[in-house]
């Protein structure tokens, strides 16, 4: 048989302020791969990973873990910007960068010069990007040489790449997208959640609490109105963050407390089995995988036009779109959603044959396998 060539590959990801976001799904299974096929992997990743089952599965299978510095507040965090060195990744034959956002290298300077000067050739990936997002010509000057550098550029959506090149006003090459992947799968629609007449229509919002970009603030502005005080519906907000404490003063501020719950963390399943509709009002996005495994699950949503989600929710067959995450725009498509809430089982299920019939496009871990075998 033929030998294959043993390659030393590199993995960096800039995200932190998280446990184990969406985000490193993609490069962590492919390093577990990798590590697989006998190749030498490591990987730098922020310290909030510590605990992630996901990184102790790669030191099991070989891969050299190595953490960020540490940082507890704004002037560590300033300081180790300057002092810290990603040279160690030098000695790598490849890099995989996994960018939070398309801007990443521009808010951490030291990884945005280690890219730049770097002999290295890299591949990087750009998990998320908005509307919303401020970009002035320092981070043009400092992101458009890294995109003109990189061998390879993977974004999660074609939404993202288009939106990127508008803001650095450059064509990126080498581009592909690869889908997120879908850890959810259910050969038919989870069973529908039957209600009397006294009881509520339940509403789930699956996002980080994280109002900035996840949107909770508009969603319960919209919700504030009086006609939907007057409704019977509940919403149960999952996921966790460093702003519910923000979130459940506007919970109280619009007066939804007996309408609206945190609800912590709970599989998918868990989720749908107990809600007819997903709601995310979000502002920015990559390939939201909540989106997604709601649908596998029987779900429709009522979501906003950002990332990938239009291109997956058809408007009024498997969902409402909104086109901004605004008061305006949300409670518009509340309203429309309200009003087909009789149709929601039906949308459901035409959303789960969505995604069934789109299966084959789920590869990510293969589909960037693929594309770093080219570049070893």
């Amino acid at each position: 048989p033929t030998r294959v060539k043993i390659m030393k590959i590199g993995f960096i990801s800039s995200v932190h302020g998280h446990q184990w976001p969406g985000s490193e799904y993609l490069w962590s299974e492919c390093a577990s791969e990798l590590c697989e096929n006998q190749h030498q992997v490591s990987a730098l990743v922020s310290r909030d990973f510590h605990g992630a089952p996901k990184l102790q599965e790669l030191r099991k299978k070989g891969a050299t873990i190595q953490y960020l510095p540490k940082t507890s507040n704004r002037l560590e965090r300033l300081c180790s910007k300057f002092t810290f060195t990603h040279k160690t990744f030098d000695r790598q034959k490849l890099l995989i960068i996994s960018s939070g956002s398309a801007f990443d290298p521009a808010y951490q300077p030291t990884l945005g010069a280690f890219l730049r000067s770097t002999s290295t050739p890299f591949i990087f990936i750009c998990h998320f990007n908005s509307e919303a997002l401020s970009v002035n010509d320092n981070m043009r000057k400092a992101m458009q040489p890294i995109y003109e550098k990189a061998s390879h550029t993977i974004f999660v959506c074609d939404e993202n790449r288009r939106l990127t090149e508008r803001q650095l006003a450059l064509k990126i090459p080498n581009t592909s997208v690869i889908i997120p992947p879908l850890f959810t799968d259910q050969a038919s629609p989870l069973p529908w959640p039957e209600r009397q007449d006294r009881d509520p229509w339940k509403l789930a919002c699956v996002a980080r609490l994280e109002p900035r970009w996840k949107g909770q603030d508009a969603l319960l502005e919209a919700l504030s109105s009086p006609q939907w005080k007057e409704r019977n519906y509940s919403l149960s907000l999952f996921g966790n963050g460093a702003e519910k404490e923000y979130i459940g003063n506007l919970i109280k501020l619009y007066g939804l407390s007996d309408k609206v719950k945190f609800a912590g963390f709970a599989e998918p399943s868990e989720i749908w089995r107990e809600h007819h509709m997903q709601i995310l009002a979000t502002r920015g996005e990559g390939g939201p995988m909540v989106i997604t495994e709601g649908m596998i699950c029987g779900r429709a949503a009522i979501a906003t036009r950002c990332g990938f989600i239009d291109e997956f929710i058809s408007d009024q067959k498997t969902g409402f779109l909104a086109e901004s995450a605004t008061k305006r725009s949300i409670e518009a498509q509340l309203e429309r959603a309200w009003g087909a809430r009789h149709q929601w089982k039906d949308m459901g299920i035409a959303a789960h044959k969505t995604i069934q019939k789109r299966k084959s496009e789920f590869n990510a871990k293969d589909s960037l396998i693929k594309i770093i075998a080219q570049h070893m």
